[in-house]
C-alpha cells in the first residue's frame, strides 16, 4: 500500500489491539442483546465482507475493510468458542467437553495451515485481491456450514 514503516506499525498496532478488545463488548450484547448464533452469523459476514473488502484498491475501502473484520472479530471470536462450550453442559455429555474443544481447536489449526496454501496460490497466480477474495468466500462457506 506504500505506507511508510512507522504509519504501517500503527495500523496494524492499532488492528491488533482492537481485535483483541472488541472481543469484549461482542461477548456483551450476544448475552444481553442478540444471542450466541445471531452474533456468530453477523460476525462471520461481517469479516468475510471485510477481507474481501481489501481486495478493493484504496485507502478508504483498506480502513473500512479492516473496521468490518476488526468488528466481526469482536461478534465471532468468543461466541463461538462459548456456544461449543454450552453443548457439553449437560451432564450427560460434560465428559466429552475436552474431546470437543480439541476437535474444535484441531480443526481451526488445519485450516489455517491449510488456507495458506490456497492464499499463497492466488497470490502469486492472480493477485493478492484474489488471495483476500478467496478468504472472504472462505469466511462465507464456514457461515453457510454454521
Amino acid at each position: 500500500m506504500g505506507m511508510d514503516r512507522a504509519a504501517a506499525t500503527d495500523v496494524f498496532g492499532t488492528f491488533i489491539a482492537l481485535v483483541f478488545l472488541t472481543p469484549f463488548i461482542g461477548g456483551l450484547l450476544a448475552d444481553r442483546v442478540l444471542g450466541l448464533r445471531k452474533a456468530i452469523t453477523i460476525g462471520g459476514l461481517m469479516m468475510g465482507c471485510g477481507y474481501m473488502g481489501l481486495a478493493i484498491p484504496g485507502m478508504t475501502a483498506f480502513y473500512i475493510s479492516l473496521l468490518l473484520i476488526i468488528v466481526g472479530n469482536g461478534f465471532f471470536k468468543p461466541n463461538i468458542s462459548t456456544l461449543l462450550g454450552n453443548l457439553y453442559n449437560d451432564p450427560e455429555y460434560k465428559v466429552s467437553k475436552d474431546s470437543g474443544y480439541n476437535i474444535f481447536y484441531m480443526g481451526i489449526n488445519i485450516g489455517a495451515f491449510i488456507c495458506n496454501f490456497f492464499a499463497a496460490y492466488l497470490r502469486h497466480n492472480y493477485g493478492w485481491g484474489f488471495a483476500f477474495i478467496g478468504a472472504g468466500i472462505g469466511m462465507f462457506i464456514g457461515v453457510i456450514i454454521f
